[in-house]
């Protein structure tokens, strides 16, 4: 699960209302122009008193807790009661607020606020449906005496005891080095993400792997304009995590490539090609292993978008390669005979074009992080991706024999029988173009909207998903099993194979509405995570 960046604004004791007011409207005028998927998680802070006044402008603005959210800076773990000058989490909830600071290096050394006072606070925040921003840090004392790791990581066990991994998972937590905080010192960058990743290795100890991964840590020691880009590069600072992934598909590609052009004619004997069609299934075969690194590196780049937030980039990039493989299907297998070698040409040359149109979109729009050389390696992130990814892969893998042991099968019918299904498949992959979108930008949208908490607007996109795919699945079932005869008709004239291909399009059709609604459900599983319920689910 890829973690949404947060900045969040501590105003202390400071702003009255009006003053209050005016700032979140400036920084709601600057937000206004970016969806919430374009932006960090931001939040403000500011003195109880003025929490209603900004959580007006906040409404006035559209931007509902969207764009902007409101936390507390503080709140007792009791309901209500006799507590002078406290606040509950029921009123801050009531008032607006989304998060609450607890546990702030200030409440400790001016209000005495204790390990066991931190940890009520985040039970109670959790229950009453908030999050909570859990801070922590060392003095300057601790720092040189080279306790700083111990201290922090007793900080957090004494915080964190006794909350389920789930409420972990979603919690927030601040590294705020207090000997940084308003002396004009600031922690090394790779030094806070040291800590940070230390930090990540006790709730790792605490809730396991997956709420490790899961919690976003910040850090807040004096952060500064010129200092604050280089710290949200760093990996544990929930920076760049690119790098690692470029290095996993490299791999994946480079054996896909060897495996395509060494073995393209075991390939085409496993398929059980008919005799006549042999070389050019390993023709086939060869032309698109060659082009692999387009075809990987196209959905790695689409990935990096719907992680973005821009599901529109990665629809615009399959339909300019739909358009384009189309056009080289008609161009180079129907105008200049080149059969099974200009379909893998036209497949490879749509996947190149998207690859650079992607690029040239991707290095034109400003990017929240760095990519530098040291993201490109093997690291903790990679590991990640793949415990996430293999169940996936798994599953489409096993998908993809099914389909190969079908090819197979209809290969041995004879060259018209296999004909047909070839064109069939490329009417199918078309259909399913849409429920396919529909799961990808489904994923990363719910995984932003679990990530930021809100998990009601996660399952609202679920259901709004399935109604979409359902129209649009029932109108492809309808072209697909009555008029199927002319969609084979555009590849090829002759009428053997466009009746075969109708065939299999007619026990194919039902598929369509099938799929408009699993689809949804697979992006909305995949977005929490849930990957091994979903190659379970899928092999089923």
């Amino acid at each position: 699960m890829s973690r949404k960046p947060i900045i969040a604004g501590n105003w202390k004791m400071n702003l009255c209302q009006s003053e209050a007011k005016s700032v979140f409207e400036g920084i709601a005028n600057f937000v206004k122009d970016y969806t919430a998927q374009e932006l960090p998680t931001v939040i403000i802070a500011p003195v109880f008193t003025s929490i209603n006044a900004v959580h007006s402008v906040q409404c006035d603005c559209g931007c509902g807790g969207k764009k902007i959210a409101i936390a507390g800076q503080n709140c007792h773990w009791e309901k209500s009661g006799a507590f002078t000058g406290e606040i509950s989490v029921e009123m801050l909830k009531d008032a607006g607020c989304d998060y609450v600071i607890i546990g702030h290096s200030e409440r400790r050394q001016y209000f005495s606020e204790t390990d066991e006072m931190i940890n009520k606070k985040a039970k109670a925040i959790l229950a009453g449906g908030l999050i909570p921003i859990i801070c922590c840090g060392e003095t300057l004392e601790q720092r040189e005496a080279g306790v700083t790791d111990s201290w922090i990581a007793g900080q957090i066990k004494a915080a964190l005891e006794g909350i389920s991994s789930e409420d972990i998972a979603k919690s927030v937590i601040a590294y705020e080095p207090i000997w940084a905080i308003g002396t004009g010192k600031t922690c090394d960058s790779d030094e806070a993400n040291r800590v940070i990743a230390m930090i990540r290795s006790v709730v790792k100890e605490v809730a396991g792997a997956e709420a490790a991964d899961a919690i976003r840590i910040l850090y807040g020691g004096s952060v500064k304009p010129a200092t604050i880009e280089e710290q949200m590069s760093k990996s544990d600072i929930d920076g760049a995590l690119i790098g690692g992934a470029i290095v996993v598909f490299a791999m994946i590609s480079l054996a896909l490539f060897i495996v395509m052009i060494v073995f393209s004619r075991q390939v085409a004997v496993i398929m059980q090609a008919p005799k006549e069609a042999v070389g050019l299934t390993s023709l086939y075969v060869k032309i698109c292993g060659s082009g692999i690194f387009f075809i990987v590196a196209y959905n790695l780049l689409s990935a990096v978008f719907r992680g973005l937030g821009d599901s529109k980039s990665p629809l615009i990039f399959v339909a300019v390669a739909c358009v384009i493989n189309i056009v080289g299907d008609l161009v180079l297998v129907a105008g200049f005979n080149m059969d099974a070698a200009g379909a893998a040409i036209a497949t490879v040359a749509a996947q190149a074009v998207s690859v650079v149109f992607a690029l040239l979109l991707l290095f034109k729009r400003k990017l929240p992080f760095k990519i530098t050389k040291k993201d490109f390696s093997i690291n903790r992130h990679c590991r990640r991706a793949l415990k996430v990814g293999l169940p996936l892969a798994l599953q489409e893998f096993l998908t993809q024999i099914s389909f190969l042991a079908l090819c197979a099968f209809v290969n041995r019918l004879g060259l018209q029988a296999s004909s047909g299904y070839g064109v069939a498949c490329k009417i199918v992959n078309f259909a399913m173009l849409i429920p396919s979108s529909l799961m990808q930008s489904m994923a990363s949208f719910v995984s932003q909207n679990v990530g930021a908490g809100n998990e009601k607007r996660a399952k609202k996109t679920m259901f709004v998903g399935i109604g979409v795919g359902l129209v649009i699945g029932c109108i492809v079932f309808l072209f697909v099993m009555f008029k199927g005869d002319l969609l084979t008709a555009i590849f090829t004239t002759d009428e053997a194979v466009i009746q075969n291909g109708y065939d299999y399009l007619k026990g194919f059709a039902l598929e369509t509405i099938v799929t408009a609604i699993l689809f949804s459900m697979i992006g909305y599983f995949n977005g929490h995570d849930k990957t091994v319920w979903v190659m379970i689910q899928g092999l089923v």
